[in-house]
């Protein structure tokens, strides 16, 4: 049985207060990750846990999160962010929301995106910005509900077998890709589409609809 979803805050591009109340679930437990408390001191929101090598974050704020449960992890071996996705498999959620981890520097968004690849574990994780979503889709059928003329990108770093899109107003039947795949900016034409593909991983990034 799973546990209540996972708010993580990481140390990139500060994400909008509102955009965080639209994507923050009520039951959500909250993880900052290092220099990720900065960003939750700032919209005034007090995380569950702090975890990290700590060598970021405002010593004064960490002092004022005294009621968050520190969780010391020092190794140099992987970044922050690994350590607030790895310690989050502890809590079993039933999904993981990311806020801040893209813009900012370029070798951390790089980073971060390599980071969700390689990410295993069976559960749902998304990376929010100011403009939009970005999920990691595995192999297999997908059904993706959206609105009208809306937004999104298809992005991978590495082969993908028999990739078929369905109900964009770009579709493919069945490619196969030896190589990497870049669909920016394809629309939805109708409110439910398909993607579906044998092997591989595909970055999905959906962006906000006004209203």
């Amino acid at each position: 049985m799973f546990g209540p979803p996972v708010a993580i805050f990481a140390n990139g591009e500060t994400v909008s207060s509102s955009t965080i109340r639209r994507f923050l679930s009520p039951d959500a437990l909250i993880i900052a990750a290092d220099g990720g408390a900065d960003l939750c001191h700032d919209i005034r929101i007090s995380p569950h846990y702090l975890v990290g090598d700590f060598d970021s974050v405002d010593p004064e704020i960490k002092k004022q999160f005294g009621q968050s449960q520190i969780i010391e992890r020092p190794s140099q071996d992987c970044t922050d962010l690994e350590k607030a996705l790895q310690f989050s498999l502890e809590l079993n959620p039933k999904n993981i929301t990311v806020f801040s981890a893209l813009g900012q520097r370029g070798d951390h968004t790089l980073g971060n995106l390599l980071i969700l690849q390689r990410f295993e574990a069976n559960i749902p994780i998304q990376i929010v910005d100011n403009y939009g979503s970005l999920r990691l889709l595995k192999p297999g059928r997908h059904l993706l509900q959206g609105k009208k003329k809306q937004i999104v990108s298809f992005i991978s770093f590495g082969p993908v077998k028999n990739l078929r899109l369905e109900g964009f107003r770009y579709s493919l039947t069945k490619e196969e890709l030896r190589d990497d795949f870049l669909g920016i900016s394809n629309v939805y034409e109708s409110e439910t589409c398909i993607i579906s593909f044998d092997a591989g991983k595909i970055f999905f990034y959906e962006l906000f609809t006004e209203g």
